[in-house]
């Protein structure tokens, strides 16, 4: 770091105020220490001399756009359309944009305009705003934040490119008449509201002190900037498809416990036990000092945020952390990363997953909630550098909003409680595109999980339109030679099976269950594709490489080359039945064909005489009987030697998830459906019931089912 000083003949001469030498092992920036400051990095550095060094970046909030023009005719009808760059809030005179209900309220749309393949596709919403304009000034607003365009979750897929929004107001009259208002450069621009940082990952930073009427006409801008016109997105905007994320009101939830501590006490542990001060039933008025630490117990894991009510001076801050768990005993050595009763974040990973809030202080109760972010959490630990009062604390679940149709009570309470926490699990996932998990710093579009879970999706929720949007998606994402990859819409590219073949196994398993045709014929020449990048593949029919393999089994192997062979023969298989339903008699005949010369070879490389599967796995035999990859003289045998392997693991499954999903199927159709129901009731590991015996309340990932 040079700075030009002038000497003493008044030149100015070049002079190292700082230097480093990156490749030494020691320089100045090892062990250094990034901490968030109001949603902006600060690096601090320690020299060996001891002395202390900042690096801190000019901290800016999150970008506000507004126009105003006026009206000067009676209102017909008026109609907005917007999208953005990142994820948004709508504005109109002061009101947040949402659909209005027949009782008179507004549900908002949340984290739009969702995820989707930015290189490709961008969605856009519209709302009927009519009873929001008003004849004279109005106003027009909205705020972005990173989402899935720049945040964290994008990994730098789409570039570290601006935020953006993009909008059409069309306002008809009732001589007949029209207005439009479009986003151009005569819009303003401010980076100095409240929302200081949000980011999926990371959470949401609030400073209450900067809240302003910005989205009203009187709103004085003239220290707002000028817009300018983007050209970062270059592919096609088109209308919202699916259910979109919202706020679902029905499943809100309060605290079970409250529980108040300060500090913490031995307990012969590594990091000892909270010492707690107060513990109340339920939500409760808290006066929380300056150095405690609150504990909110949900009782249910969810996916949404909280919203809260409190009071604290002007400046007070308060930071609320989100887990799904608590530390359990304070002991390293069962893998606690605090003292026991505190919240557990080490399975979060890089994500910050925190609200950071600055109270204004007006002497009132304050209350909020983010919009631009979303957590996975039971508990939340609230801290303030100030005394503050909480007065209540609301847990509100936010996901796509897929109708819920069924419903399934037994006579046994464990089987009940798994049954919730499947549905659990689906709501939490279930945000935009389908996750693995709703919490870290992942929650990608896993295809695997996806193809695995989607028929039970399909009874559980109405998930039609859901999944024709994730399709989409997933063509998106195709390469040129036909790889649908594994994850969409970011990319993870590279052919894995089970994982890949969603792009065939997902359209026809929502044809099956809806009896629309759409869905195949849209994504007909993309699977087309993906099977000409089968068969390139292919050596003599059989696919030798794989990448993930029977996921999370349990010391039962699955040989890769025969999963890939397998899930190259189904996919053929169900392109011959999607054909034939789409009228193409040729492609049907030719996908025959070529699905039977692949079951030659799988049988003549992988099955022996008397019908044992190579690997002699539960996966293997499954994968062999559902996708009709036997014999028929041989399935019976098949389906003898799989409940051996059953009975020698002592009536435990051993699946990862590429077979879990047909393992109770499978034996039911064989007929040992008394073998099925004594998976199911195993209480011990592994099992479907071992995680409920051990207090599990929801599936945090779909490939966990039977964990």
């Amino acid at each position: 770091m040079t700075t030009y000083l002038p000497n003493n003949l008044g030149v100015e001469v070049p002079s190292v105020t700082f230097s480093e030498d990156f490749e030494n092992e020691n320089n100045a920036f090892k062990g250094t220490e990034t901490v968030d400051v109001d949603g902006n990095s600060k690096l601090n550095m320690y020299a060996k001399g001891g002395d202390y060094r900042v690096l801190q970046g000019i901290g800016y909030g999150i970008p506000m756009f507004r126009t105003k023009f006026n009206v000067n005719k009676t209102i017909k009808s008026a109609k907005i359309y917007s999208s953005a760059l990142g994820v948004y809030d709508l504005f109109i005179n002061g009101q947040r944009v949402g659909t209005s209900t027949e009782d008179a309220k507004v549900i908002y749309d949340e984290l739009k305009p969702g995820w989707t393949d930015y290189r490709k596709t961008v969605q856009y919403s519209s709302y009927d705003v009519t009873n929001l304009l008003t004849e004279g000034s109005n106003a027009v607003g909205a705020q972005v934040a990173s989402g899935y365009w720049n945040g964290g979750i994008s990994h730098g897929d789409y570039g570290n490119l601006p935020l953006g929004f993009i909008a059409k107001l069309v306002v008809n009259f009732s001589d007949g008449t029209s207005q439009i208002v479009v986003t151009d450069p005569s819009w303003l621009t401010s980076t100095n509201g409240p929302v200081r940082m949000a980011d999926i990952y990371n959470g949401e930073t609030y400073d209450a002190r900067k809240e302003s009427d910005w989205t009203t006409a009187d709103f004085v801008d003239s220290d707002w900037l000028q817009t300018t016109l983007s050209t970062d997105f270059n592919g096609e905007i088109k209308a919202f498809v699916g259910p979109p994320v919202q706020v679902r009101p029905e499943l809100e939830i309060l605290p079970k416990t409250t529980t108040v501590y300060e500090g913490t006490i031995a307990s012969g542990t590594t990091y000892g036990a909270i010492n707690t001060v107060s513990t109340f039933s339920g939500d409760h008025l808290v006066q929380l000092k300056k150095g405690q630490t609150i504990i909110y117990d949900l009782g249910q894991n969810v996916a949404g945020w909280v919203k809260f009510t409190a009071k604290g001076e002007a400046g007070a801050k308060m930071t609320i952390r989100f887990g799904e768990m608590l530390n359990d005993n304070g002991a390293s050595s069962r893998g606690n990363y605090g003292p026991a009763g505190s919240i557990y974040t080490a399975n979060l990973r890089s994500a910050k997953a925190s609200i950071n809030y600055t109270f204004k202080g007006s002497g009132e109760d304050e209350t909020y909630h983010p919009s631009l972010t979303y957590f996975g959490f039971r508990y939340c630990e609230v801290t303030a550098n100030r005394d503050i009062e909480m007065s209540s604390l609301v847990a509100e679940v936010v996901g796509s909003a897929n109708e819920e149709q069924s419903s399934f009570k037994t006579s046994n309470e464990m089987v009940n409680k798994l049954y919730s926490n499947i549905i659990w699990g689906q709501r939490s996932n279930f945000v935009s595109i389908p996750t693995d998990y709703p919490q870290r710093d992942e929650r990608l579009g896993w295809m695997g999980d996806a193809q695995v879970f989607v028929r039970t999706a399909s009874y559980n929720m109405h998930v039609q339109q859901f999944f024709e949007k994730w399709m989409r998606d997933i063509n998106d994402v195709q390469t040129a030679s036909g790889d649908f990859g594994v994850t969409a819409p970011f990319q993870i590219e590279g052919y894995s099976a089970g994982w890949s073949d969603a792009g065939v196994i997902i359209p026809w398993t929502i044809y099956k269950v809806y009896g629309d045709e759409n869905i195949l014929s849209t994504c007909y020449p993309a699977m087309k594709s993906y099977i000409g990048f089968l068969k390139a593949q292919a050596n003599n029919n059989l696919i030798l490489s794989e990448r993930h393999g029977d996921w999370l089994n349990v010391n039962d192997e699955t040989a890769k080359d025969l999963l890939s062979t397998a899930y190259y023969a189904y996919s053929v298989l169900l392109m011959a039945k999607i054909a034939s339903v789409l009228g193409n008699t040729s492609d049907a005949q030719s996908y025959s064909t070529l699905f039977e010369a692949i079951k030659a070879a799988y049988v003549k490389a992988y099955i022996t005489d008397d019908g044992h599967v190579k690997s002699g796995s539960q996966t293997a035999y499954l994968l062999s009987l559902h996708f009709d990859l036997l014999p028929t003289e041989l399935r019976d045998n098949a389906a003898q030697h799989l409940v051996a392997n059953i009975k020698a693991h002592n009536w435990h499954l051993t699946t990862g998830f590429l077979g879990i999903s047909y393992l109770c199927p499978v034996l039911s159709s064989m007929g040992y459906s008394d073998v099925a129901y004594r998976l199911l009731h195993n209480e011990t590991y592994p099992s479907w019931l071992y995680s409920i015996k051990n207090g599990a309340n929801d599936v945090g990932a779909l490939e966990l089912l039977y964990y």
